[in-house]
């Protein structure tokens, strides 16, 4: 899940073995959503230029990702 320097215990790389868990838990979860936005939106690499074009994607992306969650929660009809 994360990488380390050569020698570097998961220890000293997350300060304790909870902290490791945690963490290795919610990077699972990311990918799960990320994975989830590719295939239910279509997206895959940003093409638009420059850092700010870029924010706009992720929070264009992020968007649509809340609004699907939300018109799968209410009720049909």
């Amino acid at each position: 899940a994360f990488t380390s320097p050569r020698g570097l215990s998961i220890k000293r790389m997350t300060g304790t073995k909870k902290r490791f868990e945690t963490l290795r838990r919610f990077r699972a979860s990311i990918e799960g959503t990320i994975g989830w936005l590719k295939n239910a939106l279509g997206l895959a690499r940003c093409n638009w230029r420059g850092f700010a074009s870029y924010q706009c994607y992720a929070w264009a992306s992020a968007l649509s990702l809340n609004l699907l969650v939300i018109g799968r929660q209410l009720p049909a009809g």
